[in-house]
C-alpha cells in the first residue's frame, strides 16, 4: 500500500487516551494476546525472533527487535505504552464527527522515538510515565508483526500545540490491526484526566521547552484550571463535524485562490482532538493562549459550515437547556480588535477604520501599529 503521499499530513500521537468500555478493552486484549504469543517465543537474549507469525521471512527479515526487560516492571511499562498507542490508532480511523474513514484516508501518526528529551519521572507533564525507549519497543514489535506500517520521515511541526517539535517516525495501522480493532469507536475512548492542560514553556530558537511549576506559583492557576475544565466538559458533550459537499469544497478553494491562499485538501481528515490546553510563555503574567480542538486549524472559509450535534450516548447536555442537534455555527469577527481596545481604554468610541490614516500605507503601517 503506497501511502507516502500522506506523510506530510500526519498528526502527532495523542497518548492521553483511556477506555473502560468492554468492546474497546476486548479489542485491546486481542491485540495484546497476539503480541504476547510472539513475546513468548522470544529468544534467551531478549530479542524477538524471526520465527513468529510476523510478515517478515527469516531470509529478508529486519534485525531482531529488542524487547523490554522483565525486570523493574519492563513488561508492564511495555503494555502501558502498547495500549495507549492502540487507543490512538483506533481513533485515527474516524473523522471528528464519528464516521469511519476509507482506509486510504486514515492519517499517519507522527511519533518521537528519541530519548534525548524524555520527560523525567515525576513531571506534571508525564503522569502517564511515557518514555521513548518503551515506545520504540512497541513500535518495533508492531511493525515486525505486520500490525503497523512504519516510515522514517523527518518533519518539524509549525504552529499550534506542538510548535517546534520534531517528529522523525510515522506509523499507520495495517488491515490486520484494523480487523483486530473492529467495533472500537471514538465514543468508547475518553481523555485521560491526568493530562496537564495548564502548560508553562520557554521558547529557545523556535523550540518550546516545558517548564515545571507549582500551582502555588500564581494565584490564578486554580481558576485557570477550573475554567479549562468547564470548557472541555462542555465540548466533551458535543461532536463537531464539517459536512461539505464537493461543490462547497470547490467553492471554498476558489475563494481561497481569489485571496491568494493555497488550496486546502479536504481528503485529509483533521485531527480528532476536542479539548483545549492553555499555554503560557515564561510566566503566568502573560495571557496564555488556547490550543487544541481540530476545528481551530480548518480554513477560515470553511468555518461557517461547522455543525454541532449531541454525541449519541450523551445525556448531560439535557441540563444545559440547549438543543444542538443539527445546529450550525456562526463566527463573530471583531474587526481591528486591538486598536479598538486601545481607543476604548482611552474612552474613545471609534467608528471609522483605525488603520486608515492619511499619508500612510495601511499594509506597511499595520504591523508597526500593532507592535
Amino acid at each position: 500500500m503506497d501511502r507516502t503521499d500522506y506523510l506530510d499530513n500526519s498528526r502527532p500521537i495523542d497518548v492521553w487516551r483511556r477506555s473502560d468500555h468492554p468492546v474497546a478493552l476486548a479489542a485491546a486484549k486481542r491485540v495484546a494476546a497476539f503480541v504476547g504469543e510472539q513475546l513468548e517465543s522470544t529468544s534467551s537474549n531478549g530479542n524477538l525472533g524471526c520465527s513468529g507469525t510476523g510478515t517478515q521471512s527469516s531470509e529478508n527479515s529486519l534485525p531482531p527487535v529488542r524487547l523490554p526487560s522483565q525486570r523493574g516492571g519492563g513488561r508492564k511499562k511495555f503494555d502501558n505504552h502498547l495500549v495507549r498507542v492502540l487507543w490512538d490508532l483506533a481513533v485515527s480511523q474516524y473523522a471528528p464527527h464519528g464516521v469511519l474513514l476509507p482506509r486510504e484516508h486514515i492519517p499517519w501518526i507522527a511519533i518521537k522515538l528519541s530519548g534525548n528529551d524524555a520527560l523525567r519521572n515525576g513531571s506534571r507533564y508525564n503522569k502517564c510515565h511515557w518514555k521513548p525507549p518503551q515506545l520504540r519497543a512497541v513500535v518495533d514489535v508492531l511493525d515486525h508483526l505486520g500490525l503497523i506500517h512504519k516510515s522514517t520521515y523527518k518533519y518539524v511541526r509549525e504552529g499550534g500545540f506542538e510548535d517546534g517539535m520534531s517528529f522523525t517516525t510515522r506509523i499507520l495501522g495495517t488491515d490486520l490491526l484494523w480487523d483486530m480493532l473492529s467495533g472500537v469507536t471514538p465514543y468508547m475512548i475518553e481523555r485521560d484526566p491526568d493530562e496537564e492542560l495548564v502548560v508553562l514553556v520557554e521558547k529557545i530558537s523556535k523550540k518550546r521547552k516545558l517548564l515545571e511549576y507549582e500551582d502555588s506559583l500564581h494565584p490564578k492557576i486554580p481558576s485557570i484550571r477550573q475554567n479549562l475544565d468547564q470548557i472541555n466538559g462542555f465540548l466533551s458533550d458535543l461532536r463537531v463535524s464539517l459536512p461539505l459537499t464537493l461543490d462547497q469544497q470547490t467553492e471554498i478553494n476558489n475563494e481561497r485562490l481569489r485571496k491568494g491562499k493555497g488550496l486546502y485538501d479536504f481528503n485529509i481528515p483533521p485531527e480528532t482532538r476536542m479539548h483545549y490546553a492553555r499555554i503560557f510563555q515564561d510566566d503566568f503574567t502573560t495571557c496564555g493562549r488556547f490550543y487544541g480542538p481540530w476545528f481551530q486549524n480548518i480554513p477560515a472559509e470553511a468555518r461557517p459550515y461547522l455543525k454541532l450535534e449531541h454525541k449519541p450516548t450523551t445525556i448531560k447536555t439535557a441540563g444545559h437547556g440547549i438543543d444542538y442537534e443539527n445546529r450550525g455555527t456562526s463566527e463573530i469577527d471583531f474587526s481591528s480588535l486591538h486598536p479598538v481596545l486601545l481607543y476604548a481604554q482611552a474612552g474613545i468610541n471609534i467608528a471609522a477604520d483605525p488603520y486608515t490614516i492619511p499619508g500612510l500605507n495601511p499594509p506597511g503601517f499595520i504591523g508597526g501599529f500593532l507592535v
